[in-house]
């Protein structure tokens, strides 16, 4: 067979689904979304190669769930452990019938209780929720369990995020990263500076972000943090490893339960990391998501990269349905003489992971004449100005 189907149950809000095969993980498949009239999503996956009836092959699937943990109180006192709900499958929702089912849940707690819907063969040890195994489901068997447990640390969510990138043939690209973050988990009451204090100096912070990891180039150089107030100069920045450059950088504030904090962060890097030449085409490659250091889900996001004036030819191509082009603007800096083309592309309610290929790409070409037209146009209005303070000198008085 040369594909096969997958479905996505009613009861959950999802948006993208990535589809791996075990022994070619660089590959990612495509899903191809195929609803129909049905009150369920269902996506047909295309293979790479086609599978011999008497061959077995093995596949991971990655679901993006939003909002599938919500705190039980909206309220909570300073320091005070909030209790979280989980909905979550104990089935696997096909429209093929499944021979065995296992199913793992990890959370970062070790006080999970199991509320409703209470499945079959369930057992919880430390911070994890084993099901199964089951045998011999039916399709499209959508059974659903709640697990209710206790969390310290926050609940994130990105509620905006912007990432421009600037291509400079001159030598080095830069990267302004634009973050909106909220803490989504119980809002705290009645703060105390003096608790809170304590409370971090005992390394005991409850429902609390200090900061928001991420992953820059390895050869990331110039970085800079700053916010509303200014420039911020406690952030942690770590020699090149084989993910990156590690970054942390923390916030003026801490975050509690129900605050939010904006702020950006940027770097510059040389221009052979960020753009790449084949046969005369220049292509960009992008990844279509925050470099976060783990999985985060996001509202909104936009990506943007200006080219460099004189660019043409230019096409831009997205490896994800859920990435959408936007409008192609137009801006003219100083000494801009054609306008330099800056291309856009949206992507909402998604989860940011870091082992996603979401990813963009933009092709052009461009003639290195442009880059001395600039220092062309310099020197002739300078040239202007000189003329025309010697014309003011040497201009006759007349008495």
């Amino acid at each position: 067979f040369k594909s096969f189907q997958f479905a996505v149950p009613p009861s959950f809000e999802q948006t993208d689904v990535r589809v791996i095969e075990k022994d070619a993980p660089r590959s990612p498949l495509v899903a191809e979304e195929n609803s129909g009239e049905s009150n369920y999503t269902e996506f047909k996956i295309h293979l790479n190669n086609a599978i011999p009836s008497s061959e077995a092959k093995e596949f991971i699937i990655y679901l993006d769930i939003l909002n599938a943990v919500t705190p039980i109180r909206d309220e909570v006192k300073h320091m005070e452990e909030p209790f979280y709900l989980m909905r979550a499958l104990w089935s696997f929702f096909s429209p093929y019938e499944t021979e065995t089912l296992k199913v793992i849940y990890p959370l970062n707690s070790d006080q999970i209780y199991i509320q409703e819907g209470d499945p079959d063969f369930a057992k919880v040890e430390r911070s994890y929720i084993f099901l199964g195994p089951y045998y011999k489901i039916a399709p499209y068997s959508e059974k659903l369990f709640t697990a209710r447990f206790r969390e310290k640390g926050p609940l994130l969510k990105m509620s905006l995020f912007e990432k421009k990138i600037s291509i400079s043939h001159w030598g080095a690209a830069t990267v302004v990263e634009e973050v909106t973050i909220r803490n989504v988990g119980a809002k705290v009451t009645k703060f105390s500076r003096l608790q809170h204090f304590g409370a971090e100096q005992r390394g005991g912070m409850v429902n609390t972000a200090k900061s928001l990891p991420v992953y820059l180039p390895k050869d990331a150089y110039n970085v800079y943090y700053e916010d509303l107030i200014g420039n911020i100069t406690s952030s942690s920045l770590r020699e090149p490893t084989a993910r990156g450059r590690y970054f942390e950088p923390f916030f003026r504030f801490p975050l509690l339960g129900g605050w939010k904090n904006y702020y950006w962060f940027g770097y510059t890097m040389p221009l052979p990391s960020a753009l790449k030449r084949h046969n005369g085409v220049y292509m960009v490659k992008v990844s279509a998501q925050p470099t976060v250091s783990d999985p985060l889900q996001v509202d909104k996001a936009f990506f943007r990269v200006m080219l460099p004036e004189g660019a043409y030819d230019v096409k831009l191509v997205e490896t994800e349905p859920s990435v959408k082009a936007l409008e192609v603007e137009k801006y003219y800096p100083t000494l801009s003489y054609l306008g330099k083309k800056q291309f856009s592309v949206e992507r909402s309610d998604f989860v940011a992971d870091p082992a996603s290929p979401a990813t963009i790409y933009i092709f052009y070409r461009f003639s290195s004449i442009h880059l001395l037209v600039p220092i062309a146009v310099l020197a002739l209005i300078l040239f202007a100005i000189l003329v025309l303070v010697l014309v003011r000198r040497c201009r006759p008085v007349l008495l």
